[in-house]
């Protein structure tokens, strides 16, 4: 996992000062213990992914594709490229290959080690520092305290419908769920097979309805610094609904006027035009 860190470094343009701290681990860790109230057999079982980690598998035909896509990002990082990339004929870093094998022994240790002593093998000790030290080598200013102070916290999800159908999604921070939500409650009223493969009535009101979500995401996040973000989410989901509501009556109303089908756009956002 830290080494995955890495290599997600090396490939960034420019490391966040503002990265969030990893909290995968914790979190299946809380899953876990959440499961053992219920069948105590449950436990944190890792030793199958050491496994694999420690022996290896062979890539496919989409992770080369990836590999190539990343490659001078990756062979920048002598870690990174270490691992996941293989040295060519000329002695230069080039992309595995289908069938080349990925073996991860550090990998291996860390997932060893969490088994053993659960999420303090991650955020406290060697691997901690050494997350804090990759990070900070490239201008991250992620601490071992803020590893430390990883702390896990159970929110309910997000509920809405579609098409009769129960959707539960991620709740804040993470804007997510909310935009799968509201853009859904969009959609409901469109006909998704009206007009063929990809039909532009619905395609229009799925991109102006993502444009407009994608606009205010600004105003949401995480609920325990931004009072407020919760309830806010409603009100933005209606409001959205609200305005696409009143586009799609402007243009109707523009296009039985003998008029093409163009829809007009707020000023600044780009025209989206469909054939009437």
């Amino acid at each position: 996992m830290a080494f995955s860190l890495v290599a997600a470094a090396a490939c960034s343009r420019e490391v966040r000062k503002d990265a969030t701290p990893p909290i995968a681990p914790d979190a299946v860790a809380s899953a876990v213990r959440e499961a053992a109230r219920e069948d105590p057999a449950a436990g944190l079982e890792l030793s199958p992914a050491e496994q694999i980690a420690l022996r290896g598998f062979q890539v496919n035909v989409q992770f080369a594709h990836v590999a190539e896509h990343r490659l001078d990002c990756l062979a920048a990082d002598a870690e990174a490229a270490r691992i996941f990339l293989r040295k060519g004929e000329d002695g230069e870093y080039e992309p595995k290959q289908p069938g080349d094998k990925l073996i991860q022994p550090d990998l291996a240790r860390t997932l060893h080690a969490i088994g053993e002593r659960g999420p303090d093998a991650f955020y406290k000790g060697r691997v901690a520092r050494s997350i804090v030290d990759s990070l900070a080598s490239r201008g991250g200013i992620v601490s071992l305290d803020d590893l430390a102070r990883v702390q896990v916290r159970e929110r309910r999800p997000l509920e809405s419908t579609y098409r009769g159908h129960r959707i539960v999604t991620m709740p804040l921070p993470s804007s997510g769920g909310f935009i799968v939500s509201a853009l859904l409650n969009v959609l409901e009223r469109e006909q998704p097979r009206a007009g063929g493969y990809r039909p532009e009535r619905f395609l229009h009101a799925m991109i102006e309805t993502e444009k407009r979500l994608y606009a205010v995401r600004q105003r949401l996040g995480d609920p325990a610094f931004n009072p407020g973000s919760t309830p806010r989410i409603q009100v933005i989901g209606n409001a959205i609904e609200t305005n696409m509501n009143r586009l799609e009556q402007s243009a109707n109303a523009y296009i039985s006027d003998g008029n093409p089908a163009v829809v007009a756009k707020p000023t600044g956002s780009p025209t989206t035009t469909a054939k009437k």
